[in-house]
């Protein structure tokens, strides 16, 4: 609840959108009304650092933009206008660094592992576990390494019960010992006896 959002998921990135957006109505609600304005810029940078604080956010640009909704009107085509190029080029530009919204299913890639690094060398998660998982799925007869690797990308993108159920998987279909030891291991890591 106190978390900072994270722009490299989807919640968060749309939230963190919304909030900026919300900004910007603020301004236009408070351009006569400093101190106003002060506390709503504070509320939006508590908010980015703490979630807790985005109801308060909110809130509090929602009664400002309330009594100021009659100067707002002339505005308000500019604002919607405005926000909804800004969200459409925030989205083009920064597609690549959020998860795939469905769509058909990524076949699996001819390196699978290399492929897995160069995106978590870009530092994209979201990519690097697409990979993993069309890896995964390649490999469903027979789980390895795709498994241990997808485990572990769920596992840093806080989707530890995922981890764990891929893992659990591995742990009771895999054949190859390479790929058991890692699981293994990767279970101690993680704290599960």
């Amino acid at each position: 609840m106190f978390e900072p959002l994270a722009a490299q998921q989807t919640v968060g990135a749309v939230l963190i959108l919304a909030a900026a957006g919300a900004l910007v109505l603020a301004w236009l609600s408070l351009r006569a009304a400093p101190r106003g304005l002060l506390v709503v810029g504070g509320l939006f940078v508590v908010s980015l650092s703490a979630r807790a604080f985005l109801v308060a956010y909110f809130a509090t640009v929602i009664a400002a933009t309330w009594r100021a909704r009659t100067r707002l009107r002339r505005d308000a085509l500019v604002v919607v206008l405005g926000g909804t190029g800004l969200a459409i080029g925030l989205r083009v530009v920064g597609a690549p660094a959020s998860p795939p919204l469905g769509g058909p299913p990524v076949a699996a890639p001819k390196d699978p592992r290399a492929s897995v690094e160069a995106w978590q060398a870009r530092d994209n998660p979201w990519r690097a576990r697409g990979v993993a998982l069309a890896w995964a799925r390649a490999e469903k007869d027979a789980p390895g390494e795709g498994y241990a690797t997808l485990a572990q990308l769920d596992w840093n993108l806080g989707e530890r019960d995922k981890a764990r159920r891929v893992l659990q998987h591995l742990l009771e279909r895999t054949a190859d010992r390479d790929v058991l030891e890692r699981a293994r291991r990767l279970r101690q890591d993680w704290g599960d006896p």
